[in-house]
């Protein structure tokens, strides 16, 4: 399973509207064809697993009826 720069972007956004940098944090840029991907070291349960992430609020914007955080 692999994870797209065009759905995701992980990390500190630097450039983009704030200098702050997350230690051991990662960037995807559009331009790029970078992916993450795993290799499962067991063959124990593959289709569970965790995604965590932490979210900073800047501007909100409401469009619809709903809240737009990116």
């Amino acid at each position: 399973m692999s994870f797209s720069d065009k759905v995701l972007g992980f990390g500190a956004f630097a450039n983009r509207g704030t200098p702050f940098e997350i230690d051991q944090s990662l960037i995807f840029d559009d331009g790029d064809t970078s992916y993450l991907s795993r290799t499962p070291s067991s063959a124990g349960n593959r289709k569970t697993w965790t995604f965590s992430a932490w979210i900073k609020r800047g501007l909100l914007l409401y469009e619809n009826g709903y809240q737009q955080i990116f």
